[in-house]
């Protein structure tokens, strides 16, 4: 019979997730949250050929995946049996809950597993998982991605993946089936910080756009003209370019980065800030916008929206 110390010793000395595991498509890979970025990402791997089983806090929202003949789970078993745990939800709060309160994620997940946290979280709290997970004889990267709901649709994400190279290595491939392409942060906690940074550029240009949208208005300015010469000159970023077109079509729906998430967002990169004595104040500002037009009831509209609802 072996012996206690025997058996841990086993578990931390398990074979490594291979390239031609992940390649195989055989494991088993576990999808929680299934919003508005993981409802496609969730998609893709399915149709890749991937066996993937989603669970979703709200039961309902996932039932679109059941529909397309992905497994749902009503609620999740006593063990969890996968080789991979995707996570996609909203903050820390609802990433803690997942992992520790109501949904013991890590209480019930198997040693050796790969967690894979997807999510825009603080890298504080990533690192505080880290060490929960690493307890767990388990792997976990932080791979939050850059783009929103066209990319993900369209499988042409970027993650920004930080944690063990060989093991970004390894499951690469199932990440190019949501993905064009994936990025080595280097440490557990870099993928997050490079996902702040270019949320503040990204929040911070919806501001100055919505700004000089007024102005534009103020002053008579044909908009589909001020669209025409911004996208076609120096201002005009994908970004820019892209929500500009959202306006041009009125397009209210569907959301593809909501107010509040950017919001939340700013102030995960003011936090970080702080601790290296850096005074983000264009960060701030936008921050204070952001929670000004989710207090006026606007949170779960499209960051394009912001700059409309502090208008006088």
């Amino acid at each position: 019979m072996m012996k206690k110390n025997e058996r841990i010793h086993k578990i931390k000395k398990a074979k490594a997730l291979t390239r031609q595991d992940v390649e195989s498509k055989k494991l088993r890979i576990l999808f929680i949250g299934i919003g508005t970025m993981g409802y496609p990402m969730c998609l893709n791997l399915h149709k890749a050929g991937y066996k993937v089983e989603a669970f979703n806090r709200t039961y309902d929202k996932a039932l679109g995946l059941k529909r397309q003949g992905i497994k749902v789970l009503k609620h999740l078993p006593n063990q969890l049996d996968y080789d991979i745990i995707l996570s996609t939800v909203s903050d820390d709060k609802a990433s803690e809950n997942v992992f520790w309160g109501k949904y013991q994620v890590l209480k019930k997940m198997k040693a050796n597993t790969i967690v894979l946290e997807c999510s825009t979280l603080s890298p504080d709290y990533i690192l505080q998982l880290n060490e929960a997970v690493k307890k767990k004889a388990s792997i976990l990267l932080d791979a939050p991605v850059s783009g929103s709901l066209p990319e993900a649709n369209d499988g042409t994400l970027l993650f920004l993946a930080g944690g063990d190279t060989s093991v970004v290595e390894a499951i690469e491939p199932m990440l190019l089936t949501m993905g064009k392409q994936v990025y080595r942060m280097g440490e557990v906690g870099n993928g997050m910080e490079m996902k702040l940074a270019n949320n503040i550029l990204n929040g911070v240009q919806m501001l100055i756009l919505g700004e000089v949208l007024l102005f534009v208005e103020a002053c008579k300015i044909d908009f589909n003209l001020f669209a025409d010469i911004v996208s076609n000159g120096q201002p005009g970023s994908p970004i820019i370019k892209a929500k500009l077109q959202r306006l041009k079509e009125k397009m209210d729906s569907p959301v593809q980065a909501k107010i509040s998430i950017i919001k939340k967002d700013l102030l995960y990169a003011e936090q970080i800030a702080k601790k290296h004595g850096l005074p983000l104040m264009l960060t701030s500002t936008a921050a204070n916008i952001f929670g000004i037009a989710e207090k006026n009831g606007h949170g779960d509209e499209d960051v394009s929206n912001a700059s409309m609802n502090y208008k006088k």
